[in-house]
């Protein structure tokens, strides 16, 4: 039922899948036009509450290697660190910059995020 990508599956909803490295898991976290990130089971089950705390449309997701926190990026210039319970355990606004991807280091230390003026 779900692509393997991160194109528009849903009618609101941009479907990305757990990074092919991470075996933990059998969870999909999709990100919306209106800002709603949402976790779904691999049969399209929604799996707890929605996310909420994007503004905007959410251009990129990437689970963490331990498959405990789900980082998020948008077009209101925010990246956020969510916990599994869609709690934000950490958001960081860009000045300016509309992030348009966000992902972990192997090692889950570092996250790095892209903006669509070409800054990283």
């Amino acid at each position: 039922m779900f692509a393997q990508s991160p194109t528009p599956a849903l009618a609101l909803h941009r479907l990305v899948a757990p990074h092919e490295q991470n075996s933990y898991s059998k969870v999909i976290v999709s990100g919306s036009r209106n800002g709603i990130v949402r976790l779904w089971d691999t049969q399209g089950n929604p799996i707890g509450q929605i996310f909420k705390g994007h503004k905007a449309d959410v251009t990129s997701i990437s689970f963490s290697p331990d498959g405990q926190t789900i980082a998020t990026a948008s077009l209101d210039g925010a990246f956020i660190l969510w916990n599994l319970q869609g709690q934000e355990k950490l958001t960081l606004q860009s000045f300016g910059a509309t992030i348009s991807s966000v992902s972990f280091s192997p090692d889950g230390q570092t996250i790095a995020t892209g903006s669509l003026d070409g800054t990283v």
